[in-house]
């Protein structure tokens, strides 16, 4: 029993020891969420990456996280803990995340936080359309229509010529594609496009507010 409560012992002080001062921050601001930071602290202390990406979409699902006001903090728990995971997940995974935290960022701020990452999704096929398609929304958001248009003709083209692109991958393209449209004053591509993003997209996946 002794050897056992000494066990017990060393696991929760070596828990304390691996304790993220991001997650912290996380449970100060959000106190209601503090049963899924201590989920993602379980998954970094046992270095399961794969759920601890699975559980990161979905705290970052958390409606907090989609409001203007929640920018700054969201890029800064980026900064502070996710981006240190950039090796360790799903390439497609992290794109997912990275369109996330720029939900509620501006134009310009997004295309800065996405473009480094161009290097790490260059060599999986699925996350770098993910990639491509989600840097063409934020450069339609920041009203760069013309290289917009550029790099989803290119995508386009690529995704064509291709089998079995995932569907996350088809969705994102179909939705900017939908934006850029809508933009240039396209109905006939608009509905297209938007009909074609309802087909590759769950509706639980779309925000109520954008249903």
């Amino acid at each position: 029993m002794a050897f056992l409560a000494a066990c017990e012992r060393q696991i929760a002080a070596m828990a304390e020891a691996e304790a993220s001062p991001a997650l912290d921050a996380q449970r100060k601001a959000h106190p209601e969420l503090s049963e899924a930071i201590d989920e993602l602290q379980k998954y970094v202390s046992a270095k399961l990456y794969h759920q601890l990406t699975q559980a990161l979409l979905k705290y970052l699902a958390s409606p907090c996280f989609a409001l203007p006001s929640a920018a700054a903090s969201l890029l800064q728990f980026f900064d502070d803990f996710i981006k240190d995971f950039d090796k360790k997940f799903d390439k497609a995974q992290m794109v997912k995340i990275l369109g996330i935290v720029c939900k509620p960022q501006t134009a310009e701020k997004a295309l800065e936080i996405i473009e480094p990452f161009e290097a790490s999704v260059g060599a999986d096929r699925d996350a770098k359309y993910l990639w491509q398609a989600l840097k063409a929304e934020k450069l339609t958001d920041a009203g760069k229509l013309d290289a917009a248009k550029e790099l989803l003709e290119t995508l386009g083209t690529d995704i064509g010529n291709q089998h079995e692109v995932d569907a996350a991958a088809q969705s994102q393209f179909h939705k900017t594609s939908a934006m850029l449209a809508k933009v240039r004053g396209r109905p006939d591509q608009f509905y297209k496009s938007s009909i074609l993003y309802l087909a590759y997209t769950p509706l639980s996946a779309i925000p109520e507010k954008d249903r």
